[in-house]
C-alpha cells in the first residue's frame, strides 16, 4: 500500500469554473498583443494596459453574460505562454488597483473573473488582490485565490510579513474545508517556519478537536496541514516550542487511528485520507523525536499498511506505544513531551 499526496481534484473544478464556451473567440485587444511579449513596459505601454483594464473591469461590473465571457477570453489570452513577466506584472497591478474596492460588491461570477485575472498572472503583484479575494463571500472565489497563493510558492511580494499575518487570520476563520486545505498549502513558507509551524499546529488542534466534538467531516484541511508541516524545517524550532507541535500531531494521529479502526461506515476516499494523515503524522513525530535522540519509535503506519484481519489490533498496540495505555508509559509520555497517558484527548464521535 502506498500513501501518495492527497489528489488535487481542484484543477478540474477550476477548469470547469473558468471555461470559455465553445466557439467564443479568445481575441485580446490588438494593441496589447503587440506589447505582451515586451521584456520591459514603458510608460506609454503601461497607459495602454491601464486603459484596457479599466474598460475590462467596468465591463465585468455590468454583470452581462456576454461581457463576462469576453473578459474571460481576453484574460486567458493575455496571460498565456507568450506573455512576459513584465507584462503580467503590469496587468496584475492594474487589476488590483481597478477592482480592489469592488471585490466585495461583485457577484460570484464577477469576482471569479477578477480572481482569474490575478491568478493567471502568476506574479507576486497579484498578492494584494488575492488576499482581498479571501474575504469574498463566494467560496469558489476564495478557493481560486487560495490556490493562486499556493502556486506562488512563497513569493509574497514586498510586504511578506503582512501577507503571512493575513494568511494566518484567514486560515483560522475559513469555514469551507477545501478552501482551508488550499490555504494550508499556501502556508508552505520555509523562510517563515518559526511563525508558520506553530500556526499549523494550532490549526490542526482546532480542527481535530472540532471533529472530536461534532463528528467526522472532510479531513482535507487536516491532511493539507500535516503535509505542509512535514515539509517545513521543524528541526529549527526552539526546544520549548517542539512539545506543542508534537502534542498537536499526536492528537491528530490518535484521532485518525480511532476513526480508521472504529468507523466501519467510512467511505473509501475518506479512509484513504485518514491513512495518509496517519502516515504523514507518524513520520513527522518520528522525525522530531529523532532530533532528541529517540530512534526506536512505534509503527502505527506499518501495522496499517500490513493489513490483515488483526490490523486494527496491531494499530492500536502501536498507538499505545506512542501514548501509553494507563498500564505502561508511551514514548510521548516522557519529558519533554509529557503527553498524558493515553493522550488525554476528548472522546471522539464515531461515524
Amino acid at each position: 500500500m502506498t500513501i501518495p499526496r492527497a489528489p488535487r481534484l481542484l484543477a478540474t473544478f477550476l477548469l470547469m469554473l473558468i471555461a470559455v464556451p465553445a466557439g467564443f473567440g479568445q481575441t485580446a485587444p490588438e494593441e496589447l498583443y503587440a506589447i505582451m511579449s515586451s521584456e520591459s513596459i514603458s510608460d506609454a505601454q503601461l497607459q495602454q494596459i491601464t486603459r484596457w483594464v479599466t474598460v475590462c473591469v467596468r465591463s465585468i461590473g455590468t454583470g452581462q453574460e456576454a461581457a463576462l465571457q469576453r473578459a474571460r477570453a481576453d484574460i486567458l489570452a493575455l496571460t498565456g505562454p507568450n506573455a512576459t513577466p513584465a507584462f503580467r506584472n503590469a496587468l496584475a497591478q492594474q487589476f488590483v488597483r481597478q477592482s480592489g474596492s469592488m471585490m466585495n460588491r461583485f457577484s460570484a461570477d464577477q469576482s471569479r473573473i477578477v480572481v482569474l485575472a490575478l491568478a493567471s498572472s502568476r506574479t507576486p503583484e497579484a498578492v494584494d488582490g488575492l488576499l482581498q479575494a479571501l474575504s469574498n463571500s463566494d467560496p469558489a472565489t476564495r478557493l481560486m485565490a487560495a490556490t493562486a497563493l499556493a502556486e506562488l510558492q512563497g513569493t509574497l511580494g514586498s510586504e511578506p510579513d503582512r501577507v503571512v499575518g493575513r494568511l494566518g487570520e484567514v486560515v483560522r476563520a475559513e469555514p469551507v474545508p477545501v478552501v482551508r486545505a488550499e490555504l494550508c498549502r499556501a502556508l508552505h513558507l520555509p523562510q517563515y517556519a518559526q511563525t508558520i509551524i506553530p500556526l499549523l499546529a494550532e490549526v490542526i488542534t482546532l480542527q481535530t478537536d472540532r471533529y472530536r466534538r461534532d463528528g467526522l467531516g472532510d479531513v482535507a484541511p487536516l491532511l493539507a496541514a500535516v503535509e505542509t508541516l512535514s515539509a517545513l524545517p521543524t528541526d529549527s524550532l526552539p526546544p520549548n516550542e517542539k512539545p506543542t507541535v508534537v502534542k498537536a500531531v499526536a492528537n491528530l494521529v490518535h484521532y485518525a487511528v480511532v476513526m480508521h479502526i472504529g468507523g466501519d461506515n467510512i467511505q473509501d476516499a475518506l479512509r484513504e485520507d485518514l491513512e495518509r494523515i496517519i502516515y504523514r503524522g507518524e513520520t513527522l513525530l518520528a522525525r522530531i523525536l529523532a532530533t532528541e535522540g529517540v530512534s526506536n519509535t512505534p509503527k502505527v503506519a506499518d501495522a496499517m499498511m500490513a493489513g490483515g484481519d488483526d490490523s486494527s489490533t496491531a494499530m492500536r498496540t502501536q498507538l499505545d506505544r506512542w501514548l501509553g495505555d494507563g498500564n505502561a508509559p508511551g514514548v510521548l509520555t516522557a519529558a519533554p513531551w509529557s503527553v498524558p497517558s493515553g493522550g488525554g484527548f476528548p472522546e471522539a464521535k464515531l461515524p
